[in-house]
């Protein structure tokens, strides 16, 4: 029998470079179609992403100056041809798939619009609000995990759920997460879980590309949360992606892990809480015991001061009623007496009230003859008055020569009133009423 030639050792960096010096005998250039998924970019504008098919996937470095030929931006789920070269990192041991070009085959953007106008459908329709209207247990005893067939994130969910609460019964429905029916099948599975007497359902999910999640934007399912009766927990991929199946329910943990806080509280915690109950509780009975027989001790001292102000007071008690005699026959007489001080006093405000409107009456009559004889008297007065005013206008020189007449003065403005004093003066002014003329006097013989 021959024997079998015993391996080489080799040292890590000879490894790294074994790897490399195979890979040079693949072509420089291949092209590669595949899916964006593992998004990443770096500091310097670098993308580093995986390029997916089915559940294989292969690095990928995009440089910045590949970034900036590409005419759309990439986005997870993209499927893309890249065309570039096979690289072996040694220094972190990783196959990676250097771009010379990338171009875009199927981009997601439509898909996105599509999701982003069915969200809007189902938040008018009332589907994202029906589950988180609900109320979660406190202390649920069983809970409903739907997920996938031997799926990592079931055995997560399923630890953390018996690590929290060890009492909580837990009951797994598999079902497929991926596919053209699967969100059918998850729908079927949500209600399932909801009519075997489950106080809590949980939807879990592991990480994936985007287009994996395909069946957890789908309405089937978000209305299959919705009419649903016990709250739904969610935890589908990574904390970055949101479905509307997260919005759907109840609340979306970040990992299956988180999930199952979102619905148990810790045992210790629990434990914690009863114990700290459980001493105030005795704590406060404690003081109410004690706070009880001080009380009843005060009410026996009580009862018996009472006892000794009822004796004495009982002893009193005849001695006032007769001293409250005396007062009410005392009061009685001081009641009538005040009885008949006010009768008489209402006359005397009586015949007061009578006195003052006669006066008023008087007064009143006294001030309208008053007011007559003085109105008779100013009216006289007044016509006196125009009679005088009357005369004065007749009187007055202007008026007088307006009627024909003229007033005759010397140059010195005296006036001259007669045939003589006219001679004398030699020149004199005629006023008339509309103007003043001067003449010469001269003799004439008779």
């Amino acid at each position: 029998m021959t024997a079998m030639p015993s391996p080489q050792e080799l040292t890590v960096a000879e490894l790294s470079r074994l790897v490399d010096s195979a890979l040079r005998g693949i072509p420089r250039t291949v092209i590669v179609r595949g899916q964006i998924g593992n998004l990443g970019r770096g500091h310097m504008g670098h993308l580093f992403a995986s390029l997916r098919e089915d559940r294989i996937g292969v690095r990928c470095f995009i440089h910045a100056r590949v970034v900036d030929r590409i005419p759309v931006s990439l986005a997870e789920g993209d499927t893309v041809r890249v065309s570039g070269r096979i690289t072996w990192y040694g220094s972190r041991g990783d196959l990676q798939l250097v771009a010379h070009s990338v171009s875009v085959i199927d981009d997601t953007t439509r898909a996105r619009e599509a999701i982003a106008r069915l969200q809007v459908d189902l938040e008018r329709e009332g589907v994202l609000r029906a589950n988180r209207s609900l109320r979660m247990p406190e202390l649920p005893s069983r809970v409903a995990v739907v997920g996938g067939h031997s799926s990592a994130a079931v055995l997560d969910i399923v630890t953390a759920l018996h690590r929290r609460a060890p009492w909580v019964a837990v009951e797994v429905h598999a079902t497929r997460l991926q596919g053209d029916t699967a969100h059918l099948e998850i729908a079927s599975a949500i209600a399932a879980a909801a009519e075997s007497g489950a106080d809590v359902v949980a939807v879990v999910r592991g990480g994936g590309a985007s287009g994996d999640f395909a069946p957890f934007d789908t309405p089937e399912l978000c209305r299959a949360i919705a009419h649903c009766q016990v709250p739904v927990v969610t935890a589908l991929g990574h904390e970055q992606d949101r479905r509307l199946a997260d919005l759907a329910a109840y609340t979306a943990a970040s990992t299956p892990s988180d999930a199952a806080r979102h619905i148990v509280p810790e045992a210790s915690q629990l434990r914690t809480g009863v114990a700290s109950a459980r001493h105030k509780m005795t704590r406060a009975l404690t003081r109410s015991l004690s706070d009880s027989q001080s009380s009843r001790a005060s009410i026996v001292m009580r009862l018996c001061s009472s006892a000794q102000r009822v004796t004495t007071s009982t002893r009193g008690r005849a001695a006032r009623i007769a001293l409250d005699q005396r007062i009410a026959r005392v009061v009685a007489v001081v009641h009538r007496r005040h009885f008949d001080l006010h009768n008489g006093l209402y006359r005397g405000v009586e015949a007061v009230a009578r006195r003052l409107s006669a006066v008023r009456d008087t007064a009143l009559r006294t001030r309208t003859r008053n007011t007559e004889t003085l109105r008779t008297r100013t009216d006289a007065m007044m016509d006196t008055l125009e009679m005088l005013r009357h005369r004065m206008r007749v009187a007055y020189p202007h008026n007088v020569i307006a009627r024909g007449f003229a007033i005759a003065r010397d140059r010195h403005g005296n006036v001259i009133s007669s045939a003589e004093a006219a001679t004398d003066a030699g020149t004199l002014r005629l006023e008339f009423n509309d103007r003043t003329i001067t003449v010469h006097v001269s003799t004439t013989s008779p």
